[in-house]
């Protein structure tokens, strides 16, 4: 029987061609607290290079519900940086912030926030805050509590197996695992769900786009579709703004966080699509009503706050999508990453054209369909309304 092992930073630099021969899967540490693991990046590496399939695990340290998404945002934001994304996600609950009053409210922060990132497998690490988990346990896909009996290396006898429903028994933290020098934590599986369950990664069904569906891929037909219907509902160009409605409290909101843009040169104009009922977006934040709208001009943008970890700061980012504003900004120097269900990369092609000429590509880019969520890197089109909108930003 060949053996499922967790790694992190403790292991040292892994020989991973040599533990791959022992190993059904591992389950690697990718984060603790707001800190990512040094070996991570390299581990992920060694598995994509050796065939072996992983998971990956977050020790948190979070004590509120509000830490505990900081940080299952940032360990979603470790994985992304690496080559391959990770089969499972594991929240690892053992820390002396979790207690008796914390360790629900943490749980369930963590696992919501992780389906609300597009995590389609996720779980607990927990053993004696098991009981104080309540609704968390019931999110779970996966449940992994440390029993180790003896702790000897070998499988205990099943008097020692977790008595709680699980799905993982980590049954010792003195295994072996060839490559690794030291001791190694080793589990089996102990619940039902099949080796494959935890080995794959799920095939996602290619959305229906037949006329009319609900379901419709975000591709660059439809960011095409949007561009022209923004320009037939004559939109206005408002620096830094979305999709948004004109309105007075926009406006003072957005003159105080630019005042470079909102002078007083173009109050007038500003007051003028207020009362004229105008929807207002800048370039970017066209591309940005497109996803945070759902492809639908009349919806709400649909936006939540997110830790952007390192900067000590949030970002608005998609409800639905979970794409941040950041990345749409960095285009104009390099390539954008972006996480669009499922997570895939995307490079964006900058058009900048009168609007003649972008009407013309936008309606030639309506009959090569290449979707946004394609694995790889897929060229749209991105429309710049600067020329287009009576006023340029400065």
């Amino acid at each position: 029987m060949k053996k499922i092992a967790d790694i992190s930073k403790w292991q040292g630099n892994v020989v991973w061609a040599k533990a791959a021969a022992e190993l059904e899967f591992v389950i690697l540490r990718a984060s603790c607290g707001i800190s990512m693991d040094v070996k991570y990046l390299r581990n992920v590496e060694g598995c994509v290079q050796n065939g072996i399939p992983f998971g990956a695990y977050h020790y948190v340290k979070a004590g509120t519900a509000e830490e505990a998404r900081r940080e299952a945002s940032y360990f979603v934001f470790c994985t992304e940086k690496a080559a391959k994304q990770p089969s499972f996600f594991i929240a690892d609950i053992e820390y002396e912030a979790q207690t008796q009053m914390t360790t629900e409210a943490v749980c369930v922060a963590f696992l919501d926030e992780l389906r609300k990132l597009g995590c389609k497998k996720i779980g607990l690490y927990i053993n004696t805050r098991y009981k104080w988990a309540g609704a968390a346990i019931g999110m779970c896909d996966i449940v992994w509590i440390p029993h180790w009996g003896l702790n000897d290396g070998n499988i205990p006898a099943d008097k020692y197996k977790p008595s709680c429903p699980h799905e993982l028994w980590q049954y010792t933290s003195c295994g072996s695992l060839a490559g690794v020098n030291g001791s190694v934590d080793l589990s089996l599986l102990s619940g039902g769900k099949p080796l494959d369950f935890f080995t794959g990664v799920e095939t996602i069904p290619a959305p229906d786009e037949t006329e009319g569906s609900e379901k419709k891929m975000f591709t660059n037909i439809r960011l095409a579709e949007f561009a022209l219907k923004v320009f037939d509902a004559k939109w206005v160009y408002w620096y830094g703004t979305y999709g948004n409605k004109c309105t007075q409290s926009k406006y003072e909101s957005k003159a105080k966080q630019y005042p470079a843009h909102y002078t007083a040169s173009r109050k007038n104009g500003y007051m003028k699509d207020i009362a004229n009922g105008c929807t207002c977006a800048d370039c970017v934040g066209l591309i940005k009503a497109f996803f945070w709208k759902n492809g639908d001009l009349n919806a709400t943008p649909e936006v939540r706050r997110q830790w952007l970890p390192g900067q000590g700061r949030e970002q608005y980012v998609c409800a639905v999508q979970g794409i941040r504003a950041d990345f749409l900004h960095s285009g104009y120097s390099r390539h954008c990453r972006l996480e669009i269900r499922p997570h895939r990369r995307i490079r964006w092609q900058w058009l900048h054209r009168g609007d003649a000429r972008l009407r013309l590509r936008l309606r030639k880019a309506q009959g090569k369909r290449r979707p946004l969520d394609a694995l790889g890197q897929a060229p749209c089109v991105y429309a710049d309304l600067c020329r287009r909108w009576n006023r340029l930003p400065a």
